[in-house]
């Protein structure tokens, strides 16, 4: 048996997914009646990501878009009538990262990549919040630890009414690498998942040209119906990098 502690409703490393799968392969090689069982608490979200993990690592789906929706069909649960899937876009987001790995870098680690962020933009800002991300309080948080949190005090905070935008310039942001997750707070927003607004994980191997853009069904808990309708639809979150 092997436990592995993510917290909900995050995901797992990188690293993690790779050990579990690698761990699964040499499992099921051993005899042909070996299986394999999956958990965590609520049954969803963490548990489908490491099954899609470890369905695309032993080949049985190539893809994907095969591993999440395999001929239309999805993982059925009685006691709450409801299909299983992957339950936040960063869940999502990990799964193809994952595929990255197996078919680029053949199941192991990508080479790293040090990061900071140079500055944290947010679109579409009017009427989130008091409109002008003075309210917002970012947490950047690495190996479970906090280390860099943005504010209108402690970063310079640029809004431009025009293009209905504001932009936190981190100027000490520290180096970041590996996993990340990015918190938003906000008194006069509403709280969901992590007591936050919204949140997002990323892997710093994977950032393409210095920029992560996500659009506003790309970040955690605003794709919650019950959420989503406080945010524009074109509401997103642009993070710039410097090497």
């Amino acid at each position: 048996m092997r436990w592995i502690k993510i917290e909900d409703p995050f995901v797992p490393t990188l690293k993690e997914m790779i050990l579990l799968s690698k761990q699964v392969i040499d499992w099921l090689a051993m005899n042909a009646q070996n299986v394999i069982v999956i958990h965590c608490k609520g049954g969803k979200g963490r548990t489908e990501t490491m099954i899609y993990t470890c369905l695309i690592a032993t080949g049985m789906f190539l893809t994907t878009k095969e591993t999440i929706d395999p001929s239309g069909e999805q993982r059925y649960t009685t006691y709450t009538n409801e299909f299983q899937k992957i339950a936040i876009p960063s869940q999502h987001r990990y799964v193809e990262y994952f595929k990255i790995v197996k078919n680029v870098f053949h199941g192991n680690l990508p080479p790293k990549r040090r990061l900071k962020i140079e500055r944290i933009v947010v679109h579409s800002l009017h009427g989130v919040g008091r409109g002008d991300a003075t309210d917002l309080k970012i947490d950047i948080i690495m190996q479970c630890k906090t280390v860099f949190t943005c504010t209108s005090e402690t970063c310079m905070l640029l809004h431009d009414l025009k293009r209905n935008m504001a932009i936190f310039l981190l100027s000490d942001c520290p180096e970041l690498c590996d996993d990340i997750k990015i918190k938003f707070f906000s008194p006069n927003l509403p709280k969901y998942n992590q007591s936050c607004a919204f949140f997002l994980c990323f892997h710093t191997s994977f950032i393409k040209n210095n920029r992560l853009y996500l659009t506003r069904n790309e970040l955690d808990n605003l794709h919650k119906p019950k959420i989503c309708g406080f945010y524009p639809t074109d509401f997103a979150v642009e993070i710039n990098f410097e090497e």
